[in-house]
């Protein structure tokens, strides 16, 4: 029966993580398209050139800061997963003591032991 549930809860773990997943691709999809009508909007206007140095300048920081933000959101998705992660083995432990309390509580007598074990 434990094996039963932990196979549902990874079940349930498995396809939730599944919804993320996809849910995200489609993020990750609709962001590259904006990326991509961003560079040939700048293609167009400039002939894959740059206006000035200072759009130069402007566009180097913008690479910067986005190249950060990726990495804020990477950890951010990181720890959610991990938050994800310590529910997940805090209902398992949850579940595991509630186990061991009712075997526990269960008087077995067995052959080999002169008293109730």
């Amino acid at each position: 029966m434990l094996v039963r549930n932990e196979v549902a809860l990874l079940q349930r773990r498995r396809d939730e993580v599944a919804e993320e997943v996809k849910l995200l691709k489609s993020k990750v999809a609709y962001l590259q398209g904006l990326y991509q009508e961003h560079d040939e909007m700048l293609a167009g206007l400039f002939d894959e050139a740059y206006g000035s140095e200072e759009e130069k300048d402007i566009e180097a920081q913008l690479d910067k800061v986005r190249s950060y933000r990726d990495t804020l959101a990477g950890g951010v998705l990181e720890w959610q997963e991990a938050s994800m992660l310590v529910q997940s083995a805090t209902e398992l432990l949850d579940r595991a003591v509630t186990c061991w309390k009712e075997i526990n509580s269960q008087s077995v007598t067995s052959p080999w032991c002169k008293h109730n074990c």
